[in-house]
């Protein structure tokens, strides 16, 4: 018999999502969930096996056995988009927008991301690291295990390159894994008012050449909207960062329809975000190209806007999918995935499968981090998400309630 640190047995149901690549048209929502008993075989941090519990202890002997009880267990979550730097909240622009205020009216009244920036910049490091720690701390008892940090509420050299050192300062923190990504194209700070042109020179010039220099972010992003940056203004940034040799991912369709998903395409970026005004044609390019449509249900919501992501146009069409909660502390307070699956089964027209599916194995593929999360198999990083549930479909059945028993990283 092979020897191995850990077994995880008596899982009740597996679902391992196992594969190479994004999961795609039919097959995000075909895949199958083994019955139990199952077990996993743990060595040094990664799985070395995983199946039905008479075969997995046939062949290997643990120091260590886990009783699972009957659980669902799932590949650790994988939350693609979050927003976690940021001071306090923004719970007063709830009560505004419940008013009647809209997104867009808070921030040209200042609010908005400005207020973000705001505290954030009056902050001490320690500060910032405290409040990373707590979001960090809120997106792991969700079930995340991985997770894409953006910048974006320090808008200059100083504050994003502390954002980004807070991020750094972060990395295993709970034995999270996290991917950094330098928002400093989020919105204009306020001292440049009129001068959005000049924001963007100083990104491209000053910000994005020094983030790379001292290694700390992996890619960069861009809010392509109305009232924040132009096709043109995103493509500066974007064509930059690419040649920093970061990747890129881009904020784009959420308020208004525009060129935000089609400038993604062209520039080659990993992902675009948001895409509640996404048209047929742009979703037919995305189809053909590497880029992936990451859905953020969880801000549609909160901001009470009409129009909703296309998911189902984009699963027929073939292109690569992800869902992610968009944690931020304006547009989408929220850590918890459960729920993002929720809004994306009622509002979305997704199957719980497919729902699972975008948080594990097509986000992974996102960030680019599928050799080590998004699923169960041999040579994966053993992080899992143990549920107080029999079956996937429980997941966003029980809307509101957080079912992660135990988000375990081996």
């Amino acid at each position: 018999m092979q020897p191995c640190d850990t077994l995880l047995v008596n899982i009740g149901s597996l679902a391992t999502l196992a594969g190479d690549g994004p999961l795609l048209g039919s097959d995000l929502g075909s895949w199958q969930v083994l019955n139990g008993p199952c077990a996993i075989a743990v060595k040094d941090g990664r799985v070395l096996d995983a199946g039905t519990q008479a075969d997995i202890e046939s062949r290997y002997r643990a120091a260590t056995t886990r009783d699972m009880d009957g659980a669902l267990v799932t590949p650790g979550l994988v939350d693609c988009h979050t927003h976690p730097v940021f001071v306090g909240n923004r719970a007063e622009e709830f009560e505004m927008r419940l008013k009647g205020a809209t997104y867009e009216s808070i921030m040209a009244a200042g609010g908005g991301i400005a207020s973000s920036v705001k505290k954030l910049r009056a902050a001490d490091d320690a500060t910032l690291d405290r409040e990373l720690r707590l979001h960090l701390d809120l997106l792991k008892a969700h079930g995340v295990v991985a997770l894409e940090a953006k910048s974006g509420y320090g808008l200059s050299l100083e504050h994003e390159r502390r954002s980004l050192q807070a991020i750094e300062r972060a990395q295993g923190y709970a034995g999270l894994t996290l991917v950094p990504t330098c928002l400093a194209a989020h919105t204009v700070p306020a001292e440049f008012k009129g001068r959005t042109d000049d924001y963007v020179a100083l990104v491209c010039d000053e910000v994005l050449p020094a983030i790379a220099r001292e290694k700390l972010a992996l890619a960069a992003d861009v809010f392509i909207e109305r009232g924040t940056f132009s096709a043109d203004q995103g493509r500066r940034v974007l064509k930059r960062a690419k040649e920093l040799g970061l990747a890129t991912h881009v904020h784009a369709d959420q308020l208004s329809a525009g060129e935000g998903t089609r400038v993604a395409i062209e520039c080659g970026a990993l992902s675009a975000d948001h895409l509640e005004y996404v048209d047929d044609a742009t979703i037919a390019l995305m189809a053909k190209s590497g880029t992936a449509a990451v859905l953020l249900p969880g801000s549609t919501f909160f901001l009470r806007q009409d129009h909703w992501a296309p998911a189902r146009k984009l699963i027929d069409a073939g292109a690569p999918i992800a869902l992610a909660t968009d944690f931020n502390p304006g547009s989408s307070p929220t850590a918890s995935p459960a729920f993002i699956m929720t809004l994306a089964c009622l509002m979305l027209a997704m199957t719980p499968k497919e729902a699972l599916a975008c948080f594990t194995r097509n986000a992974a593929h996102v960030l680019r981090i599928g050799a080590d999360y998004g699923s169960i198999e041999p040579g994966k990083r053993a992080a899992f998400t143990i549920w107080h549930c029999a079956d996937v479909h429980e997941i966003p059945y029980w809307f509101g309630a957080n079912l992660v028993r135990e988000t375990l990283i081996v």
